[in-house]
């Protein structure tokens, strides 16, 4: 699994996530992330959307150890 941090960009304020998923991919206009089985965990409009970065589960807790 891997953490994609994204940004949703709105009229009024800019939303941030962290989503945890196996799969990403487009469709129909929408960032689809997915786990191992394919089941859908979110979607966003791809148009509004930005992945602002990926870690894998090893990195991320390896930072969260090193802030601790």
């Amino acid at each position: 699994m891997k953490l994609y941090r994204v940004t949703v960009i709105t009229p009024t304020k800019n939303i941030e996530r962290g989503v945890w998923a196996e799969n990403v991919d487009i469709d129909n206009g929408h960032i689809v992330f997915a786990d191992t089985d394919d089941n859908l965990i979110a979607s966003y409009p791809i148009a509004l959307t930005m992945i602002t970065s990926v870690e894998t589960k090893e990195e991320y807790e390896a930072r969260k150890g090193r802030a601790e």
